[in-house]
């Protein structure tokens, strides 16, 4: 199973790029969750909305799933998540 792969034609520094989108994407959404629940709730929140996000944009199917984009979502949230507690 490959985790990380570059899309056919896409330069490496363009895929940096929209991981560290995906990243900051998923930074706004668990500081927008984190104002009414708990940290680790908004980092389990946002990671669900990645996993929602990539459902729809890969049409409903599961297997098709980004999983580098969801890799990078996860360590976002899981990171925010980590540096909120440790603070």
């Amino acid at each position: 199973m490959v985790i990380f792969s570059l899309k056919p034609g896409r330069p490496l520094w363009v895929e940096i790029g929209y991981q560290f989108l995906h990243m900051g994407y998923s930074g706004i959404l668990w500081i927008l969750i984190l104002l009414p629940i708990p940290a680790w709730g908004a980092g389990v929140l946002s990671f669900v909305g990645g996993i929602v996000r990539e459902l729809e944009q890969h049409n409903w199917d599961w297997r098709a799933l980004g999983r580098q984009d969801l890799f990078f979502w996860g360590l976002a949230s899981l990171l925010l998540t980590v540096i909120f507690y440790a603070a």
